[in-house]
């Protein structure tokens, strides 16, 4: 990737200090989330539950109250990750 003609190659390093008065900063290191894989590995999607219709189809469930909480936790775990 080029951005003003100079080739950017992986994620830049930050530290965030925050000052505290006792004298004992808090300091934070962040970087960029590149790859998702090492995240769905260990946090999968959730799959949406089946439902059997007459006639013994089963078919997924996506309007599920149990899996729409489920997507949203993981959407939430997603994003802290």
């Amino acid at each position: 990737m080029k951005l003003k003609g100079k080739k950017i190659e992986g994620a830049n390093e930050a530290l965030i200090v925050i000052p505290r008065g006792s004298g004992d900063d808090i300091i934070l290191k962040a970087k960029a989330v590149l790859d998702m894989d090492a995240f769905e590995k260990i946090c999968p999607p959730p799959e949406p539950p089946k439902k059997m219709l007459p006639g013994g189809k089963k078919v997924s469930n996506p309007k599920s109250k149990g899996y729409l909480k489920e997507v949203q936790s993981y959407g939430e775990k997603r994003l802290i990750y």
